[in-house]
């Protein structure tokens, strides 16, 4: 697959891969999603379809361990499709921002984009002001920013607050990021029009764009 690396917690790089389901006649029996669709080994024709399940994984740090120890990242429809080719996992960054005491909940956005922008929502009786998205970035996006790679360090341009309860959730409480981020299209786009939509500086760029990687997991 054509994927991204991403960094983790710990500022360190590492390559995502996505999770790919093959069928073997040992694997037949807890090939669930195979059995579902009437395809086993025995009875179909060559070739056996593959499930792209689309969840992204890295290996375990140890060597010795990441042949059978991978830690699931994210959703491959989790990532941010930038308009210069570049992917990002936004879940760091939005996670570190989620940390502060006035904040709710962040959805960093920049599909389409050259630069992404932090959509925040502050927790009940917070009111947005330019102070405040100013004191948040300077305590808790900036040191965030040193920690993630360089494509999707957000400016202290692209803050958007907006006031508690202002996301769009499911039942459980959940955002759902899509129709969010709809619901604030012209906000959003008006940040872009007004500061600008630049991508970094040549030199920053080429250090943190992740090779290209393509792999499968074949159940044995």
């Amino acid at each position: 697959m054509d994927d991204t690396g991403y960094v983790s917690e710990d500022g360190e790089s590492k390559d995502l891969y996505d999770f790919v389901m093959k069928v073997n006649e040992k694997s037949a029996p807890i090939a669930s999603w195979h059995a579902r669709q009437n395809i086993h080994p025995a009875t179909t024709k060559p070739p056996l379809p593959e499930w792209f399940t689309g969840d992204l994984w890295t290996p375990h740090p140890d060597p010795a361990k990441a042949a059978y120890a991978w830690k699931f990242v994210c959703r491959k429809d989790d990532l941010i499709s930038f308009s210069t080719g570049v992917k990002g996992h936004p879940a760091p960054l939005e996670r570190s921002i989620t940390s502060a005491d006035k904040v709710r909940a962040a959805i960093l956005i920049g599909n389409k984009h050259q630069q992404p922008l932090i959509l925040v929502e502050l927790v009940d009786g917070v009111e947005p002001s330019q102070q405040l998205a100013r004191e948040l970035w300077e305590q808790t996006i900036e040191p965030a920013n040193e920690k993630v790679q360089t494509h999707i360090r957000v400016a202290k341009t692209h803050v958007v607050l907006v006031p508690a309860n202002e996301f769009i959730r499911t039942a459980k409480g959940s955002v759902v990021r899509k129709h969010t981020e709809e619901k604030f299209r012209d906000l959003v786009e008006g940040v872009y029009e007004k500061h600008g939509d630049k991508w970094q500086e040549a030199k920053e760029r080429y250090g943190s764009i992740s090779a290209l990687t393509e792999i499968t997991v074949e159940i044995n």
